[in-house]
């Protein structure tokens, strides 16, 4: 099918050949620069590297999962700052709102 093949050659010109879909390959493109003359151990200690697109996928979807559920928590914690700021120097909730549209 859409599969392809990319060969690695490592620091001491030993060579490795994968095979996978263009997907797989177009995100091993992405991440293995900042690994560059590195060990092949160090990275795949460090780095998923699908065995096949089901996988790639899932890992995708779990990392905008996190990625959303931070987003939340980060909201969450930027509101309660706001909360104490704004009590500690007595803002009311009109120069708040006014404050929040002067912002944006």
């Amino acid at each position: 099918g859409d599969a392809k093949t990319i060969i690695l050659t490592s620091k001491s010109k030993q060579q490795i050949t994968l095979t996978a879909p263009n997907k797989v390959l177009e995100y091993l493109d992405e991440i293995l620069p900042v690994y560059a003359g590195k060990e092949w151990q160090e990275i795949i200690n460090h780095i998923f590297i699908p065995s096949d697109l089901t996988l790639l996928e899932g890992k995708k979807k779990g990392i905008l999962a996190e990625v959303t559920s931070l987003r939340g928590k980060i909201a969450k914690i930027q509101q309660n700052i706001d909360k104490i700021v704004f009590g500690l120097y007595g803002i009311t909730k009109k120069e708040k709102v006014e404050i929040c549209r002067n912002s944006v």
